[in-house]
């Protein structure tokens, strides 16, 4: 008689099921704990620390561009040095001045803006008033 007729139906798939869970489950344990990948996240964790600390010794500037990194990305050609910190100096006042003008962009767009609210608000308020 079939397996199906007494209330066991697909009794063959149960062994395959079976082994990929224990085979899956074997090899995760042994990646993570001694295998290739041992103690990866340890080493993230402490390169994410140590990229934190430095962070915080140097400039709130953006990452690429931090003193700190510069510093410890050095080539040993000092006038390459000196004209990249030159440089790297030039592009943060340009951008210290641009951040400037667009404020004042923002500032003038603003209250042209405001002044075109002030302007009809009066118009609609005086043609809303009674005439006696």
């Amino acid at each position: 008689m079939p397996l199906h007729l007494f209330g066991l139906p697909h009794l063959h798939v149960l062994p395959v099921v079976l082994t990929s869970a224990l085979a899956l489950a074997a090899a995760a344990y042994a990646v993570t704990r001694n295998g290739r990948f041992a103690g990866l996240g340890n080493k993230l964790k402490a390169r994410v620390a140590a990229l934190r600390a430095s962070r915080a010794n140097s400039d709130s500037g953006p990452l690429m561009f931090s003193r700190g990194h510069a510093a410890s990305n050095t080539n040993g050609n000092r006038a390459f040095e000196d004209y990249r910190a030159a440089t790297l100096e030039k592009l943060e006042a340009e951008g210290a001045e641009f951040r400037a003008y667009l404020d004042g962009l923002r500032h003038a767009r603003d209250k042209s803006e405001f002044d075109a609210f002030m302007s009809e608000r009066r118009e609609s308020g005086s043609s809303d008033k009674p005439s006696p």
